[in-house]
């Protein structure tokens, strides 16, 4: 039980070290972008204000708003002008 115990402990820090690292600058994190994105419109929220909710993990690049599209595109069967 010791060994279970410890065991848990170490997973439980070592996932809080992995959720809790800041995202560098430079960084496009479509994915993420697209989660945050969805659950703004699915809420009833603005398009203007679902992109203001993936500023986080945008990176301000042309190419890294063309993934968030991808994905919009590959799981939800959006484009965008």
């Amino acid at each position: 039980m010791k060994l279970f115990n410890a065991m848990a402990t170490a997973a439980f820090i070592g996932a809080s070290v992995i959720t809790t690292a800041p995202v560098k600058a430079g960084s496009c994190l479509s994915f993420l972008a697209y989660s945050n994105m969805k659950e703004v419109i699915d809420g009833g929220g603005s398009w203007s204000q679902a992109w203001q909710a993936a500023s986080q993990w945008h990176d301000g690049t042309e190419i890294c708003s063309l993934r968030i599209k991808g994905q919009w595109k590959k799981y939800d069967n959006v484009t965008f002008n």
